[in-house]
């Protein structure tokens, strides 16, 4: 049996040795510094199951956004695309109208992103005010990133950051994220009281954090 092929990178913060796929299906091996290079081949030899099952998962992941077609809060819309009515974006029952100032596939693409992170902006940011007063918590900044691998995070002076793509999560999903990163101001781990606190204000989380899962990435 073949070996498995891996990229081995080192993390200061790592307590342990972490086995995770980026968007390409590549298995990347996280380690503490000084950690044996000679140890890591065993490690990915006993997550081969896992590996094989998640980079299935990768090639068979639904599209979240390509030059026909959308998930936008959860539900997947085709485009139909106005070239001579440019820069107006309108969202019908099935459909979203769209007319690019470049109507070639990459300015649709240009186009949507930049329709939908400022969607994700006008959502997100008074969402987060109304949980984050619900949760009687308290945070400092809210930015939005592309990120590759992280759905949102939270930084020790509890900045918030969010990945702008999550417009393309049911609302319960983007909830959720919200929730956990708002936890992350009480609980800078994911300790048992911080998944307490994540229960209490969605029940539900295991089914939204399975969604995430689904779709690539995850919480910080």
């Amino acid at each position: 049996m073949e070996p498995i092929p891996f990229i081995h990178r080192e993390n200061s913060r790592a307590r342990s040795v972490k086995i995770s796929l980026d968007e390409q299906g590549n298995v990347i091996v996280t380690t503490p510094p000084r950690f044996l290079a000679s140890r890591i081949p065993p490690f990915v030899e006993q997550a081969r199951s896992w590996i094989k099952i998640h980079q299935e998962q990768l090639v068979h992941r639904p599209i979240l956004l390509d030059a026909h077609s959308v998930l936008y809060f959860g539900t997947p819309y085709d485009f139909v695309v106005h070239p001579h009515k440019t820069g107006q974006v309108q969202v019908g029952i099935s459909t979203i109208e769209i007319a690019p100032v470049d109507s070639s596939e990459r300015g649709i693409m240009t186009s949507m992103e930049k329709w939908l992170k400022n969607r994700a902006i006008e959502y997100i940011i008074p969402r987060t005010k109304k949980l984050s007063e619900a949760m009687r918590t308290e945070y400092n900044q809210v930015h939005f990133r592309e990120q590759k691998t992280r759905w949102g995070s939270c930084s020790s002076d509890k900045n918030l950051n969010f990945n702008w793509r999550l417009i393309h999560a049911p609302k319960a999903v983007i909830d959720y994220v919200i929730i956990h990163e708002l936890s992350h101001t009480v609980h800078m781990n994911h300790g048992s009281r911080f998944w307490e606190l994540v229960a209490h204000y969605d029940p539900d989380h295991p089914l939204h954090r399975g969604w995430l899962k689904r779709f690539g990435g995850e919480e910080g």
